[in-house]
């Protein structure tokens, strides 16, 4: 992809995707199929990668999306051509973009577990608070 990242900025990214998913139907189009049985066809998918036809048996691999800012551009994800279709993953999908693309941090789980704490202890005080604002007005009445 030769987009710079102002070009990104001024596109939103279902723009980007319905673009790239165009191209690649184009290029499909103009691509002679095989027509052999058990070939796998290939195509555009939701995330507008493009990917080529397969034969049975066969392991596409493509890089990660690089529009997608929270995938590892360095990373690869594949395809596994079966007979005819397309093989799926336990999460039913063709491709395991999640756990081959996206980064994930040990520090972002940290960062989330401290979240998850401020949380827990602010709603704690919150209601000790209110109980005994209505225990005095309880009191008091």
């Amino acid at each position: 992809m030769d987009k710079t990242s102002t070009e990104i900025d001024q596109k939103t990214l279902a723009t980007l995707i319905k673009e790239q998913t165009f191209s690649c139907l184009k290029r499909m189009n103009e691509t002679v199929r095989p027509n052999i049985t058990g070939y796998c066809h290939g195509g555009p998918d939701y995330l507008g990668s493009c990917w080529p036809d397969a034969a049975p048996g066969q392991v596409v691999t493509l890089p990660c999306p690089e529009h997608i800012a929270f995938f590892n551009h360095s990373r690869t994800v594949q395809r596994t051509c079966g007979n005819e279709t397309w093989n799926r993953n336990p999460l039913n999908l063709t491709e395991d973009y999640p756990s081959r693309c996206y980064i994930h941090k040990e520090s972002d789980m940290t960062d989330l577990h401290t979240v998850q704490i401020i949380y827990t202890v602010g709603y704690s005080l919150s209601l000790a608070s209110l109980t005994v604002a209505v225990g005095i007005i309880i009191r008091f009445r």
